[in-house]
């Protein structure tokens, strides 16, 4: 009632209906009336709450269109999450045939393979620990085994394709594959890391930049406005939300990169020939844009350019630039982000542009000066 008679609506005026618009903030209730405006007609109030209180009120003019449509409506939406899940089931199925030939045929880095499923379980299983709920009952264990689940899920998807194509990625495309390696046995200093690291800003900063123009697109398409963001609602629940979503950057930075991976190996595998297979990665990619997003020919255009973006860091800058490439996306695109100093989700602009800042000046520094641009940061050989 206060929020009616501050938008200067009578609030015994008004009449409840089923709301039509998505919150654009976390949300746990959605309410929507209509109202009387005159010579304007009737003019729909848009509000949502979360724990009790108002996150989001919003007048709607006569004849606006809802922008905020929920997720999973559509033809367009579910087409996009069928493809999603035939690329996983089809790439899991590959990462299956290939590890098993290389394991019976001897190939394969076993140890370093074992190194990134340890790690994937670990950084998962630990934004598990701290971000779920914990009681001392019996519900606790089952959430246990429910977040180890996951995690070994998770792990043995990465071991199973690091498996796959890590003999094939260094007998055709090594040079894909060196900084990934020099990272893995820990050489911190070494320039190509740098690179690739810096690299992999730049290109997830671009991706996100386009993802943005996307949007904006899609809104001037619709004719009215659309989110420009898609922030994830855990990065609104406070420090345990943040690293509950920090963890699944880094997995998923991880996943994605392998799984894209493995598929182009395939593409090669039929198509014979690096740019063939690079050409049809950037087709399927792109189709898989557009189709998740309001066709209009800018919006073609720029999922297309995002698709290119990634395809270029696949092809051209290796594994290491590609999983940097995807956490910088997510960091631009699925955190919140505010200039406001007294934003109630400040912290989560603050990690996310310090995280991505903070990778930028580590490739740029190590680029620049190798191991004599770390001294005295990094331990003493022998």
């Amino acid at each position: 009632r206060p929020w009616l008679e501050r938008a200067g609506i009578d609030p015994a005026a008004v009449r409840e209906v089923a709301p039509a618009w998505r919150p654009p903030v976390y949300a746990d209730r959605a309410v929507s009336f209509e109202a009387p405006a005159g010579e304007a007609g009737v003019v729909r109030v848009e509000a949502a709450s979360f724990g009790g209180r108002p996150v989001w009120f919003e007048v709607v003019e006569p004849g606006a269109r809802p922008r905020h449509v929920p997720a999973g409506d559509g033809a367009e939406t579910t087409v996009f999450f069928w493809l999603i899940g035939l690329f996983y089931v089809v790439v899991a199925v590959l990462a299956v045939v290939l590890a098993r030939r290389n394991l019976r045929l001897g190939r394969g880095d076993r140890r370093g393979a074992l190194r990134v499923a340890a790690f994937v379980f670990v950084v998962d299983f630990l934004g598990w620990a701290i971000a779920a709920p914990h009681s001392a009952s019996l519900v606790e264990l089952l959430s246990l085994l429910e977040g180890a689940a996951f995690s070994t899920l998770a792990a043995m998807l990465v071991y199973l394709a690091y498996l796959a194509l890590e003999p094939i990625v260094r007998r055709r495309w090594p040079q894909r594959l060196v900084s990934w390696t020099r990272l893995l046995s820990g050489d911190l200093a070494d320039p190509m890391v740098g690179r690739d690291v810096l690299w992999g800003v730049l290109a997830g900063a671009a991706m996100g930049a386009v993802a943005l123009g996307r949007n904006a697109a899609a809104s001037a398409s619709l004719g009215s406005p659309v989110p420009l963001h898609a922030a994830s609602p855990p990065t609104f629940e406070g420090w345990r939300g943040l690293l509950l979503q920090l963890s699944g950057t880094v997995v998923s930075a991880l996943v994605v990169a392998l799984t894209s991976t493995v598929f182009v190996v395939l593409l090669y595998a039929v198509l014979r020939r690096r740019w063939l297979a690079a050409l049809a990665f950037w087709l399927l990619f792109s189709l898989v844009l557009v189709v998740g997003n309001v066709p209009a020919p800018a919006t073609v255009v720029l999922s297309a350019a995002a698709a290119g973006i990634w395809t270029l860091a696949l092809v051209r800058g290796g594994l290491l630039t590609m999983a940097v490439t995807h956490a910088v996306f997510f960091f631009g695109l699925y955190f919140p982000w505010t200039l406001d100093p007294g934003a109630w989700y400040l912290r989560a602009t603050v990690v996310a542009a310090g995280l991505t800042v903070a990778l930028a000046v580590y490739g740029a520094v190590v680029a620049a000066g190798g191991r004599h641009a770390l001294a005295g940061w990094l331990p003493e050989e022998g």
